[in-house]
C-alpha cells in the first residue's frame, strides 16, 4: 500500500476512482497526539462455539515491553488483530487513551508491524527498508547496527543489492532482517514483533531484541512468540493457554 500510495493519489485527481468508499460518517473522530495506553476490558472471542477469550482484562502503557506467549490456537494472532483493529471483540471495550477505538482517526497511525512472513519487494536492500520514505542516511545506519544488518552484507552485497522475484537468494533469517529494520525505519508508537524473530539462531535473536528494547525505550513494544527464553527482556508478560 505504502508503494501504490502515488497511485492512488493519481487515480483520484484523474477522477478514475471515486472517493465515496471513504466513510465519513463518524463525527465523534478524536486524534491521538500521543500514545498513553491500550486498555481492554472484559473482551469476550469466539472462534465458532469456541471462546479464545473470556473476561480478558489487558492494560498496556507507553514504553513497556509486553511478551505474548501461548501454544497454537490459543489466540495470539486473534489478540494482535484486535488490538490493531482488523478483528473487532465478540464482547467487551477496547480503548485507546479512553478513546473507543473506532472513534481514533489516525488510529493505523499508532502501529508498526513486523510479521514472520515478511512481504519482500523486487528491489534493493535499500528500498525494501526505507519504502516510500525519504532516505535518512543518519538513521538508516543506525537501524542497520541495531538489527546487526552488515551480517548478511556476504559475496559482495551492499545495501543497493537487489533481492530476486523469489527471494531464493536470501535466507529466511536475512529476510527477517530486513523486515526488522523496515519495521524500525518506520517505527510508530506501537511495535508489534508476530514471532517475527523465528528465522534467528538464538544468539542474534536475544541480541536484537535486546537492542530494540534498549534503544526504543518510549515505544511500546508487544512481542509475540514461542521462544520462553526471551520472556525476560521484558517488563510484562501475558501466557495465553
Amino acid at each position: 500500500f505504502k508503494i501504490s500510495e502515488n497511485l492512488l493519489k493519481f487515480l483520484l485527481k484523474n477522477k478514475l476512482i471515486s472517493e465515496n468508499f471513504i466513510d465519513k460518517s463518524n463525527k465523534n473522530e478524536k486524534i491521538i497526539k500521543e500514545f498513553k495506553s491500550i486498555d481492554i476490558k472484559k473482551g469476550f472471542y469466539k472462534a465458532g462455539e469456541k471462546f479464545l477469550f473470556s473476561n480478558l482484562d489487558l492494560k498496556i502503557k507507553k514504553g513497556e515491553k509486553l511478551f505474548i506467549s501461548g501454544p497454537s490456537g490459543s489466540g495470539k494472532t486473534t489478540l494482535i488483530n484486535i488490538i490493531c483493529g482488523i478483528t473487532k471483540l465478540y464482547k467487551g471495550t477496547y480503548k485507546i487513551n479512553s478513546y473507543n477505538f473506532i472513534d481514533i482517526k489516525n488510529f493505523n497511525g499508532l502501529f508498526t508491524i513486523c510479521s514472520q512472513n515478511p512481504i519482500i519487494l523486487n528491489r534493493s536492500i535499500k528500498e525494501n527498508i526505507i519504502l516510500n520514505k525519504k532516505f535518512d542516511k543518519k538513521y538508516f545506519d543506525y537501524v542497520v547496527k541495531v538489527v546487526d544488518l552488515n551480517k548478511i552484507f556476504t559475496k559482495g552485497r551492499n545495501i543497493n543489492s537487489k533481492i530476486s522475484p523469489d527471494t531464493l537468494n536470501f535466507s529466511g533469517g536475512e529476510k527477517q532482517r530486513i523486515s526488522i529494520a523496515r519495521a524500525l525505519y518506520h517505527i510508530k508508537p506501537i511495535l508489534i514483533m508476530d514471532e517475527a524473530t523465528n528465522g534467528l539462531d538464538e544468539k542474534s535473536e536475544n541480541k536484537i531484541i535486546k537492542e530494540i528494547i534498549h534503544k526504543y525505550k518510549k515505544n511500546t513494544v508487544i512481542y509475540i512468540s514461542h521462544n520462553q527464553n526471551l520472556k525476560d527482556n521484558f517488563t510484562k508478560k501475558l501466557l495465553l493457554e
